[in-house]
């Protein structure tokens, strides 16, 4: 039997019913008319931006041919009056940008983007790959951080990264069971000689060639990790990200703001229109009870680095903070080192600062990473003079360690949210 909401009908279109084929037509005219102005609207409202600051999300942007390019970056840029085609510049080479940079940095083999980037290197393993100058840049210095000495990143450690991410959103702490192959794969990790990347330049062209050991493939296919993408940026992919993004804005004169993601990477592009910036430093007393611990104003171009092993919102805790662990002060982060897949434990969280601004903001997470993966807070004193920063220590919930402390950092709390003099702190020269 045929539905008799899907019949059709028929309407008479005779003379004797024209008044109400005119009253039906002007009707249609006017929803139409007012759908179109409704319409101009939204378009002049979406695109009108504020006169002063403008937070910009990538999320707003989304773009399926490069999925995953929005991925939580941020810029918050001062519009001096309101001005459209300003807004529009900055929308355009926002959304290029981190295009043209995740498309690079991504690697993610089962993407297929319009260049050669990490991901299609991962998936033609073995193969002499050409690649952009850009990306032979990013790599050479992930692999140069990647060998240095005492160093707790590897770029060929994706995979451990890849387990973090997925245990993270499917584990209680009622049902919490330390990795399996995780800790086969750890031993593969940290012996660095079961990966080469060679990179070359050739003339005006670069290449790539990325080979792991006969051994590591055995244990690939045994483990039926034909997925993985084992050469990863992991624990810097935010940075290089985010030097990326910055350089072209300032290769365009764009400067008046800042960029930022949700792990606590920031860079200050400019004096001018900081205006005091304050930047929350957080503790936590248990893993859902972080409270703000310090206030650190900032005046001068910068880039700042903040790494912490618990989460500060609720929405990404699933993302890149993990629970502490039942009976146990450990906890496990994102921000791990490579050589234990683990995160030390002992310190809880590290912000450094660097006015300097003569390297890169990948430098200053790099250094940051070595600093929450030591095994005390004395890896402070190896960073250079020009940097500042703030360390807790995991065992020590109402102790902070300064470094620099004076000229930046304007607040201490306590867990109490009270004051705290400076006097009750220790200072790191």
């Amino acid at each position: 039997m045929r539905n008799k909401r899907f019949e059709k009908k028929k309407i008479d279109i005779s003379n004797k019913n024209i008044k109400l084929r005119i009253s039906i037509f002007i009707l249609a005219l006017i929803v139409a008319l007012g759908s179109f102005i409704f319409g101009i609207n939204a378009c002049v409202n979406s695109s009108s931006p504020n006169k002063g600051w403008n937070l910009y999300n990538l999320k707003d942007y989304y773009d399926s041919r490069y999925e995953g390019y929005n991925e939580n970056v941020y810029l918050n840029y001062f519009i001096n009056d309101g001005n459209k085609s300003e807004n529009k510049r900055i929308i355009d080479l926002l959304c290029l940008s981190a295009k043209e940079v995740y498309s690079m940095i991504d690697s993610n083999k089962k993407h297929s983007y319009e260049v050669n980037g990490i991901g299609y290197i991962n998936s033609h393993i073995g193969e002499n790959i050409e690649i952009c100058e850009e990306l032979y840049k990013i790599l050479s210095d992930a692999k140069e951080k990647t060998y240095e000495e005492n160093s707790s990143y590897s770029m060929f450690s994706g995979l451990i990264q890849d387990y973090w991410k997925y245990l993270i959103p499917n584990v209680s702490n009622s049902s919490y069971r330390e990795p399996g192959y995780i800790k086969d794969y750890v031993d593969f990790s940290k012996d660095l000689s079961n990966f080469n990347l060679d990179l070359k330049k050739e003339e005006d062209k670069y290449f790539a060639k990325f080979t792991i050991s006969d051994e590591l493939k055995d244990f690939i296919n045994e483990s039926n990790l034909y997925d993985v993408s084992i050469l990863d940026l992991n624990t810097l992919f935010y940075s290089y990200y985010l030097d990326g993004i910055y350089s072209r804005f300032k290769d365009n004169g764009l400067n008046k703001g800042y960029l930022y993601t949700h792990t606590g990477e920031i860079i200050f592009m400019n004096d001018s229109f900081l205006e005091s910036n304050g930047i929350r430093l957080y503790d936590s007393l248990s893993y859902d009870q972080p409270f703000v611990c310090g206030l650190l104003e900032m005046n001068n171009a910068s880039y700042v680095s903040s790494i912490r092993s618990f989460p500060v919102f609720s929405e990404y805790e699933k993302e890149y903070f993990f629970t502490q662990i039942p009976s146990s002060n450990n906890s496990r982060s994102m921000f791990y080192d490579y050589r234990t897949g683990y995160s030390q434990n002992v310190i809880k969280s590290s912000t450094l600062v660097d006015e300097d601004m003569s390297s890169s903001l990948v430098d200053l997470t790099f250094k940051n990473l070595n600093v929450v993966n030591s095994t005390d807070y004395n890896a402070y004193k190896g960073l250079p003079s020009s940097i500042c920063g703030c360390l807790i220590l995991s065992s020590e919930t109402n102790k902070m360690y300064l470094r620099n402390a004076k000229d930046y950092f304007k607040k201490v709390y306590n867990n109490k949210g009270e004051l705290i003099d400076y006097e009750l702190i220790m200072i790191l020269d």
